[in-house]
């Protein structure tokens, strides 16, 4: 008999002493891991393990499910589940067992449900040579198309440059994926590398940035962590800052940024929102980036869209006929990274076949690209369709219910949404019962993962779902 059966038993004198799915329903397993937590908690003794207890573990993690030999906890990324089997698996192990009783193992996955398997990772190259840049070469500002949806953008990016840590300081660039953010910050890393060599440039996503910091964490090794961005770092390259979440690594960036900006040292972020929408952000922090200089960029028209793919083909040694160019532009509206992809694959199939990029050609190997464009739908048609393939009410879609029943199906409206519509997340949010657009990002990247995973089920989904839309192919 498990301890689950066990406290329901003492709890229940009168009802036979019998195992099952009875004793599973007395202890949730909500409750279950608070007891676990408490068990935990009362054993350690070392301030510093019972915060990083708190705030790497605690904090980060979401009971899931509980049944007869079994407890699985979710947590939100592969960083807090790496640090949370190197510290605390003997400790999380034995508090299951004291509570559960010694048939219950306690499961560790990752947000999504996948089974926590973690490779040994290695400190990232840039954590152990402090100033060498992991930067694109093809990312310059010679490569840089300007159009009137950059103008702006590249011009305090060029600002930047001519005065390092001055008024542009700190620069903060936002804008939709796909528009060119992240080859701003590369031409920026390199035009300050080559005027002075000696400079010490940090290209850095806000990910890795969280994972360097656990792994200085699980290594005892932060002093080298902070000196290489307090001390070492004359510049400091941030990209999608909208995905720190963790609330020690916005303490650590708070530090750092202060030191930075004291001492006249250049930061530059780039996110998908402005600062007042990161809801996630400490006040402090989001203050610091309000305080510097913020910069939009918006989606290239044709004629701009055109230029930066003529400019790429011509990079990569091919001539791309006028006509083809501008009907590529005009099937790929709004994203240049899809519109870059767009033309690898065009290549990918020139260089197969022997044959010249040629309007014809191109549309005789990918004819979905130039199909007629697919109807326009709103979010309320994709929520309205999710919920009908679930036999599910719109309401249940967009409600507060974060039941596994209901949460799947409104992350794959979400991701739909997403693709789909030209909403961007805070506006889904509003449409999706007012949530936060960090949860709209969080639903998105689920699903992402997932698809990227190959899981042929939800493949099956998204393709029942796009054909009641009336939508035979992704924009």
């Amino acid at each position: 008999m498990t301890r689950i059966q066990a406290i329901h038993n003492e709890a229940n004198p009168d009802l036979p002493r019998q195992g099952g799915h009875v004793g599973e329903e007395s202890m949730n397993e909500t409750s279950a891991w608070s007891r676990v937590v408490e068990r935990v908690r009362a054993g350690l003794v070392s301030p510093r393990e019972l915060e990083e207890f708190e705030q790497m573990l605690v904090h980060q993690a979401h009971a899931v499910a509980i049944g007869s030999d079994h407890l699985t906890i979710r947590l939100a990324n592969r960083h807090y589940l790496a640090f949370a089997e190197d510290n605390f698996r003997d400790r999380l192990d034995d508090g299951t067992h004291d509570v559960l009783g010694d048939g219950v193992d306690l499961r560790l996955v990752l947000d999504g449900g996948r089974p926590a398997t973690v490779p040994p990772t290695a400190a990232p190259a840039h954590a152990e040579a402090p100033g060498r840049m992991r930067l694109d070469a093809r990312m310059t500002f010679d490569s840089f198309v300007v159009g009137a949806c950059n103008r702006i953008a590249n011009a305090a990016a060029r600002a930047v440059v001519d005065d390092p840590g001055g008024r542009w300081n700190p620069l903060y660039i936002y804008g939709a994926s796909g528009l060119g953010k992240t080859h701003l910050l590369n031409a920026i890393g390199h035009e300050i590398q080559r005027r002075d060599p000696s400079a010490r440039v940090v290209y850095v996503t806000a990910d890795d940035f969280i994972h360097e910091f656990v792994q200085a964490i699980r290594r005892d090794n932060t002093r080298a962590f902070r000196m290489h961005y307090r001390e070492e770092a004359s510049v400091l390259l941030m990209d999608d800052i909208q995905f720190l979440d963790s609330d020690r690594s916005q303490e650590e960036l708070f530090y750092i940024f202060n030191v930075m900006q004291r001492q006249r040292r250049q930061m530059v972020f780039t996110s998908d929102v402005e600062p007042q929408e990161i809801e996630k952000f400490e006040p402090r922090l989001r203050t610091r980036f309000q305080g510097g200089q913020i910069v939009d960029m918006q989606a290239p028209d044709r004629e701009t869209a055109t230029a930066i793919l003529l400019e790429r083909a011509r990079a990569m040694g091919r001539i791309i006929p006028d006509d083809l160019a501008a009907t590529m532009a005009h099937a790929v509206t709004g994203n240049v990274r899809e519109l870059l992809g767009l033309l690898n694959r065009l290549v990918l199939h020139c260089d197969t076949t022997g044959e010249q990029p040629s309007l014809s050609f191109a549309r005789e190997v990918m004819p979905e690209v130039f199909a007629p464009p697919a109807p326009r739908v709103d979010a309320s048609d994709v929520i309205a369709a999710v919920a009908r393939v679930h036999n599910l009410r719109t309401v249940d879609i967009i409600g507060k219910s974060r039941t596994r029943q209901l949460t799947e199906p409104r992350h794959i409206a979400m991701f739909l949404a997403r693709k789909h519509t030209t909403l961007s997340f805070p506006q889904l949010g509003e449409e999706f019962g007012g949530r936060d657009h960090s949860t709209i990002q969080h639903g998105v990247r689920k699903i992402q993962e997932r698809i990227d995973g190959g899981d042929p089920e939800l493949a099956y989904q998204m393709q029942i779902i796009e054909r009641q839309l009336g939508l035979g192919r992704g924009r």
